[in-house]
């Protein structure tokens, strides 16, 4: 995150001024948006559900406890929480996580080639993603593109810190391995 605060912010106002809210939309915007789009697989239903969680968040604010964690993590929260009611309420399995984990970031100066390239190999690493199992790849998320430390993952995952480490680890060795013969041929 680039260093907002929520100090910036009062949490008790009714509402945040536009200042106020384009800043916090544009911190956050990008962690509720990722874990969104790589758990449901880039599916339509991501922008309609990034706002439904920042609806939430927004309600919620003022119910925000520092002391228990970082504002980071609790919009992890609410984003995992409403995956999981969206995927209940339309009787679906449990939701499939998906990660970007090595991939590049776009680029504005790229051109189509470029662009089309980064987009192959960004399937290409989700759907290696796909293949780790489902722990494994929810501490990847939570880590990556959640922005949370071992020890928030550990607290939201009910696990000791050290096992969120060696699972990262062992997680990002056979990703990199599955990766390398179809990313580098």
């Amino acid at each position: 995150m680039n260093g907002f605060t929520t100090d910036a912010l009062d949490f008790r106002s009714a509402s945040f001024d536009e200042d106020q809210f384009d800043r916090f939309y544009e911190e956050y915007f990008p962690q509720v948006y990722n874990l969104i789009y790589f758990q449901c697989k880039g599916s339509v239903w991501v922008e309609e559900l990034t706002g439904q969680v920042f609806e939430k968040i927004l309600y919620n604010l003022p119910r925000y406890d520092h002391s228990k964690g970082s504002l980071s993590a609790w919009i992890c929260t609410i984003t995992r929480n409403h995956l999981r009611d969206h995927y209940r309420s339309r009787k679906h399995l449990a939701a499939e996580y998906g990660e970007e984990i090595l991939l590049d970031q776009a680029d504005p100066e790229d051109g189509p080639e470029e662009r089309a390239l980064r987009k192959e190999r960004q399937t290409i690493l989700v759907d290696l993603l796909h293949r780790l199992p489902d722990r494994d790849r929810e501490i990847l998320i939570l880590k990556f593109y959640g922005g949370l430390r071992s020890r928030e993952i550990a607290m939201q995952l009910s696990m000791n810190e050290g096992a969120v480490n060696m699972s990262v680890s062992r997680s990002m060795k056979k990703l990199k391995g599955m990766a390398q013969p179809q990313l580098f041929d």
